[in-house]
């Protein structure tokens, strides 16, 4: 990757998004896909929870590389997408960190 790419990158880092997620769940989110189709294509997800207005929010957290330290030890950067299903189970909302 030369200097242009990681710049890029760095920089889309620095505004929170990530085109790769965006272009993953907002189709998704539009289509209306739901709990098992995210099961089916995501994996079981990290944590469940239920919403206080009907609904779940799924939790995946991923290990989305890394740094080494001064002493040599690896640092892992670890990316939390959160996904809020409405109560018929559609995809309501979403939103992740360290991605």
């Amino acid at each position: 990757m030369g200097v242009a790419g990681a710049a890029l990158l760095s920089l889309v880092a620095c505004m929170g998004a990530n085109p790769f997620l965006e272009t993953s769940l907002e189709p998704a989110k539009a289509r209306g896909e739901t709990q098992d189709w995210f099961e089916q294509v995501w994996g079981t997800p990290s944590s469940k929870a239920s919403r206080w207005l009907g609904g779940e929010v799924w939790t995946y957290t991923r290990i989305a590389g890394g740094q080494r330290s001064l002493l040599g030890n690896f640092d892992p950067l670890t990316c939390k997408i959160t996904l809020k299903f409405d109560d018929e189970g559609k995809l309501a909302s979403y939103n992740y960190s360290g991605c």
